[in-house]
């Protein structure tokens, strides 16, 4: 029979004359349930509890959704068989972190107790997805890779679901971090500020054991370091603070060396700059979108009339073409001359992130994510999302997957 739990009980005997002894006492722990949540790569999600013990005194093992911060409990499911440990989610949306509560509900209860819910409810908080990863940011390297780096630089691919490379730098026996981690745009090279001195780590994501460590202090100033931004073919684009005249610098890694540098034809700043996959096209901003172009050492300036646009990048797997955005419309562009190559209608409120590999473009609007069709603009798929995907709720999509800056793929 069940007598109640997180008690401390005396035990008395009557002896064969009916005289009542103390013959000791005992205390019966409370059986805790335990909480789990899982995720598979269809994208199934469960919550999971143990059994209780006390099975034959519990009506039903009630599960609560919380809205955030609210206090208000709405009953989403209700267990009368006590051997049910399983529920699957079945309106959760990805990226949602959710509370819930899971109540053990009496056969008989104790109304002294209601106002003390620890000892009957339990309260489990999980992010809806599959996966485990936290980064503060992730970068595209290949088709189907992503690569990331705190202490260390991972490679993770989502073929399998698993870290594929590691890489660890180390100065005089000490463990550095990799700071303002940069990839290009095709995913083929990296570089890293590493050490005290912020000395310039680069290497190709394929092979992480290969790299070599710079000092571009000279170019960049002893007391800045900004994203330095590559291009696929082995250069990059480093921003000055050294020279007052000068704007950039394209530095190449393959020979260690200065091949150009652009002079500025303002004192207003550029920014929100950008580099083509070839290393021969470069946007910027300043007052107005700007496209230069480098050929045999030399910049020139490209007659770009466009002005700023909702979203535009470089093309990863057209080293010649860019899109753009803008009124409605999507378009790829051709570098060499702005013509259009095609267009289609794209009215959504957000461009969240494009893989060329797959030409898959994913966007948001109000309660969802979408991936489209990069070639026509044809909705693919529709993933409920109820956060704006920037920030703690950046998404990426890779290989037909999405990826939540918390870690958890759909």
């Amino acid at each position: 029979s069940y007598v109640g739990e997180r008690e401390l009980y005396d035990i008395q005997v009557i002896r064969a004359n009916e005289e009542v002894a103390w013959w000791g006492n005992i205390s019966v722990p409370s059986d805790r349930l335990s909480l789990s949540f899982s995720a598979n790569q269809e994208n199934e999600f469960r919550l999971h509890w143990t059994k209780t013990k006390f099975y034959n005194a519990v009506e039903a093992i009630e599960i609560y959704n919380e809205s955030r911060h609210s206090g208000y409990f709405e009953l989403i499911a209700s267990f009368a068989n006590i051997s049910d440990t399983v529920h699957l989610f079945t309106t959760a949306q990805f990226g949602v972190d959710k509370d819930y509560t899971i109540h053990v509900k009496p056969k008989h209860e104790n109304y002294l107790y209601l106002s003390h819910p620890s000892y009957f409810e339990y309260t489990y908080r999980f992010d809806v997805g599959y996966g485990a990863l936290e980064f503060s940011d992730v970068y595209q390297a290949g088709a189907t890779d992503y690569l990331m780096a705190n202490n260390y630089i991972y490679r993770y691919s989502t073929e399998t679901f698993e870290i594929e490379e590691t890489r660890q730098y180390t100065v005089n026996g000490n463990t550095s971090s990799f700071t303002n981690l940069q990839v290009s745009k095709n995913g083929t090279y990296l570089c890293a500020y590493v050490g005290s001195d912020r000395n310039v780590y680069w290497g190709p994501t394929a092979d992480l054991t290969y790299n070599t460590v710079t000092d571009l202090k000279y170019l960049t100033g002893n007391n800045y370091a900004p994203a330095i931004l590559l291009s696929d073919v082995g250069t990059a684009l480093i921003e000055s603070r050294n020279s007052q005249n000068i704007a950039f610098y394209l530095y190449d890694f393959n020979i260690d060396a200065v091949i150009g540098s652009y002079v500025k034809n303002s004192s207003v700043g550029m920014y929100d700059t950008q580099f083509s996959p070839n290393g021969d096209y470069i946007f910027y901003k300043q007052f107005e979108m700007k496209l230069l172009h480098f050929s045999n050492g030399v910049f020139t300036e490209m007659p770009f009339s466009e002005g700023s646009a909702r979203f535009h990048e470089f093309m990863a797997d057209e080293p010649g073409r860019y899109v753009r955005w803008e009124n409605g419309v999507f378009y790829i562009k051709n570098c060499s001359d702005f013509s259009t190559v095609y267009q289609f209608p794209l009215t959504d409120e957000k461009i969240v992130d494009i893989d060329y590999y797959q030409d898959q473009l994913l966007t948001y609007v109000f309660g969802h994510l979408y991936v489209r069709s990069l070639i026509d603009g044809s909705l693919l798929y529709d993933v409920p999302f109820n956060k704006n995907p920037i920030g703690n709720n950046k998404c990426t999509l890779l290989n037909n997957t999405i990826l939540h800056r918390e870690g958890i793929f759909y």
